[in-house]
Protein backbone atom coordinates (compact mmCIF):
# COMPACT_ATOMS: atom_id res chain seq x y z
CA UNK A 1 0.00 0.00 0.00
CA UNK A 2 1.21 3.37 -1.13
CA UNK A 3 1.12 6.14 1.78
CA UNK A 4 -0.59 9.02 0.96
CA UNK A 5 -2.00 7.84 -2.03
CA UNK A 6 -5.78 7.07 -2.41
CA UNK A 7 -7.07 3.39 -1.19
CA UNK A 8 -7.58 2.14 -5.11
CA UNK A 9 -3.65 2.55 -5.57
CA UNK A 10 -1.22 -0.20 -3.93
CA UNK A 11 2.67 -1.87 -4.24
CA UNK A 12 2.74 -4.93 -5.98
CA UNK A 13 6.82 -5.32 -6.17
CA UNK A 14 8.24 -3.06 -8.48
CA UNK A 15 4.52 -1.89 -10.21
CA UNK A 16 2.60 0.68 -8.45
CA UNK A 17 -1.35 -0.64 -9.47
CA UNK A 18 -3.80 1.06 -9.80
CA UNK A 19 -7.24 -0.35 -9.49
CA UNK A 20 -10.64 0.82 -10.35
CA UNK A 21 -9.39 3.49 -12.87
CA UNK A 22 -10.69 4.11 -16.44
CA UNK A 23 -7.95 3.60 -19.36
CA UNK A 24 -6.99 6.91 -21.22
CA UNK A 25 -8.46 6.32 -24.28
CA UNK A 26 -11.14 3.56 -24.89
CA UNK A 27 -13.29 2.47 -28.13
CA UNK A 28 -15.92 3.79 -26.25
CA UNK A 29 -13.90 7.57 -26.63
CA UNK A 30 -14.34 6.81 -30.54
CA UNK A 31 -17.98 6.47 -30.73
CA UNK A 32 -19.12 9.82 -28.51
CA UNK A 33 -17.47 9.04 -25.34
CA UNK A 34 -19.49 9.66 -22.18
CA UNK A 35 -21.87 12.58 -23.33
CA UNK A 36 -23.24 10.81 -26.15
CA UNK A 37 -22.53 12.90 -29.00
CA UNK A 38 -20.47 12.99 -32.04
CA UNK A 39 -19.47 16.34 -33.38
CA UNK A 40 -21.11 16.47 -37.50
CA UNK A 41 -18.80 17.45 -40.12
CA UNK A 42 -20.32 19.73 -42.58
CA UNK A 43 -20.79 17.48 -46.44
CA UNK A 44 -19.78 20.65 -47.79
CA UNK A 45 -16.60 21.72 -45.97
CA UNK A 46 -13.73 21.18 -48.03
CA UNK A 47 -11.29 18.71 -47.08
CA UNK A 48 -7.39 19.69 -47.22
CA UNK A 49 -5.38 17.75 -49.21
CA UNK A 50 -3.06 15.08 -47.37
CA UNK A 51 -1.47 12.00 -47.73
CA UNK A 52 -3.74 8.62 -46.73
CA UNK A 53 -0.82 7.15 -46.16
CA UNK A 54 -1.08 3.11 -46.22
CA UNK A 55 -4.87 3.34 -45.14
CA UNK A 56 -6.39 2.44 -48.45
CA UNK A 57 -9.78 1.16 -48.16
CA UNK A 58 -9.91 -0.06 -51.79
CA UNK A 59 -8.56 -3.19 -52.91
CA UNK A 60 -7.90 -1.75 -56.77
CA UNK A 61 -7.52 2.05 -56.99
CA UNK A 62 -6.72 3.71 -60.12
CA UNK A 63 -3.05 5.83 -59.96
CA UNK A 64 -1.69 8.81 -61.30
CA UNK A 65 2.12 9.29 -60.77
CA UNK A 66 3.79 12.48 -59.97
CA UNK A 67 3.99 13.67 -63.33
CA UNK A 68 0.15 13.42 -64.01
CA UNK A 69 0.48 10.11 -65.94
CA UNK A 70 -2.28 7.29 -65.56
CA UNK A 71 -0.47 4.50 -64.14
CA UNK A 72 -3.66 1.97 -64.34
CA UNK A 73 -5.85 0.45 -62.02
CA UNK A 74 -3.66 -1.21 -59.42
CA UNK A 75 -3.73 -3.58 -56.57
CA UNK A 76 -3.40 -1.31 -53.28
CA UNK A 77 -0.64 -4.29 -52.23
CA UNK A 78 1.54 -2.84 -55.37
CA UNK A 79 0.82 0.94 -54.48
CA UNK A 80 2.03 0.35 -51.20
CA UNK A 81 5.25 -1.04 -52.74
CA UNK A 82 5.40 1.79 -55.48
CA UNK A 83 4.84 4.58 -52.43
CA UNK A 84 8.24 2.77 -50.53
CA UNK A 85 10.29 2.46 -53.66
CA UNK A 86 9.80 6.04 -55.18
CA UNK A 87 9.45 7.25 -51.34
CA UNK A 88 6.00 9.07 -52.49
CA UNK A 89 2.54 9.58 -50.82
CA UNK A 90 -0.67 8.84 -51.89
CA UNK A 91 -3.47 10.94 -52.27
CA UNK A 92 -6.86 10.76 -52.93
CA UNK A 93 -8.23 12.85 -55.75
CA UNK A 94 -11.79 11.19 -56.14
CA UNK A 95 -12.48 8.84 -54.07
CA UNK A 96 -15.90 8.03 -54.83
CA UNK A 97 -15.38 6.89 -58.43
CA UNK A 98 -15.32 3.21 -58.97
CA UNK A 99 -12.02 2.44 -59.07
CA UNK A 100 -11.69 5.86 -56.82
CA UNK A 101 -8.52 8.02 -57.81
CA UNK A 102 -5.32 8.06 -56.14
CA UNK A 103 -2.42 10.30 -56.99
CA UNK A 104 1.00 9.88 -56.21
CA UNK A 105 2.89 13.04 -54.85
CA UNK A 106 5.77 14.16 -53.19
CA UNK A 107 6.11 16.11 -49.96
CA UNK A 108 7.07 19.24 -52.08
CA UNK A 109 3.71 18.69 -54.03
CA UNK A 110 1.51 18.15 -51.34
CA UNK A 111 2.76 20.98 -49.53
CA UNK A 112 2.73 23.78 -52.85
CA UNK A 113 -1.38 22.31 -53.29
CA UNK A 114 -2.06 23.15 -49.78
CA UNK A 115 -0.37 26.62 -50.18
CA UNK A 116 -2.51 27.09 -53.44
CA UNK A 117 -5.73 25.81 -52.00
CA UNK A 118 -5.18 27.97 -49.10
CA UNK A 119 -4.92 30.99 -51.30
CA UNK A 120 -7.81 29.90 -53.37
CA UNK A 121 -9.73 30.15 -50.15
CA UNK A 122 -8.62 33.97 -49.29
CA UNK A 123 -9.59 35.08 -52.65
CA UNK A 124 -13.02 33.62 -52.33
CA UNK A 125 -14.05 34.95 -48.75
CA UNK A 126 -12.52 38.09 -50.15
CA UNK A 127 -14.98 38.23 -52.99
CA UNK A 128 -18.06 39.16 -50.33
CA UNK A 129 -19.27 42.62 -50.00
CA UNK A 130 -17.27 45.33 -49.62
CA UNK A 131 -17.18 46.97 -46.31
CA UNK A 132 -18.27 50.76 -45.86
CA UNK A 133 -15.48 53.40 -43.81
CA UNK A 134 -17.12 55.93 -42.24
CA UNK A 135 -15.06 59.14 -40.97
CA UNK A 136 -16.70 62.10 -40.18
CA UNK A 137 -14.92 65.05 -38.74
CA UNK A 138 -15.00 68.87 -38.25
CA UNK A 139 -13.81 71.75 -40.50
CA UNK A 140 -12.03 73.13 -37.93
CA UNK A 141 -9.56 70.04 -37.84
CA UNK A 142 -6.20 70.60 -36.82
CA UNK A 143 -3.52 69.56 -39.14
CA UNK A 144 -2.02 66.91 -37.30
CA UNK A 145 -5.52 65.07 -36.69
CA UNK A 146 -6.25 65.40 -40.28
CA UNK A 147 -2.86 64.02 -41.44
CA UNK A 148 -3.71 60.75 -38.97
CA UNK A 149 -7.09 60.93 -41.27
CA UNK A 150 -5.88 61.06 -44.32
CA UNK A 151 -3.27 58.25 -43.72
CA UNK A 152 -6.18 56.17 -42.25
CA UNK A 153 -8.33 56.85 -45.51
CA UNK A 154 -5.12 55.62 -47.61
CA UNK A 155 -4.73 52.34 -45.49
CA UNK A 156 -8.31 51.50 -46.10
CA UNK A 157 -8.15 52.72 -49.83
CA UNK A 158 -5.40 49.96 -49.90
CA UNK A 159 -7.49 47.19 -48.55
CA UNK A 160 -10.17 47.95 -51.32
CA UNK A 161 -12.46 49.17 -48.86
CA UNK A 162 -15.38 52.14 -49.67
CA UNK A 163 -14.40 55.41 -48.01
CA UNK A 164 -17.34 57.60 -46.88
CA UNK A 165 -16.31 61.25 -45.50
CA UNK A 166 -18.75 63.57 -43.84
CA UNK A 167 -17.49 67.19 -42.83
CA UNK A 168 -19.41 68.71 -40.16
CA UNK A 169 -19.22 72.58 -39.48
CA UNK A 170 -16.89 73.81 -37.09
CA UNK A 171 -17.88 74.57 -33.57
CA UNK A 172 -16.47 78.29 -35.30
CA UNK A 173 -18.65 79.52 -37.85
CA UNK A 174 -16.09 81.22 -40.96
CA UNK A 175 -16.70 84.74 -39.83
CA UNK A 176 -15.14 84.03 -36.21
CA UNK A 177 -12.06 82.67 -38.03
CA UNK A 178 -11.38 85.47 -40.17
CA UNK A 179 -11.83 87.76 -36.85
CA UNK A 180 -8.95 85.74 -35.39
CA UNK A 181 -6.73 85.76 -38.32
CA UNK A 182 -7.21 89.49 -38.66
CA UNK A 183 -6.78 90.35 -34.66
Amino acid sequence: YCAGNSDHTYNKGPWVVHAGTRPLTTEDDDEGGPEGKKKKQDPRARKTIGSVGRKIHHRIVQVINEDGENLGNMHRADVIRMLDERGLKLVPLRENADPPVYRLMSGKQIHQEQLKLREKQKAKSGAGPTQIKELTFSSDIAQHDLETKVKQIQQWIEKRHHVRLTVRKGSASVEKMVSKKTL
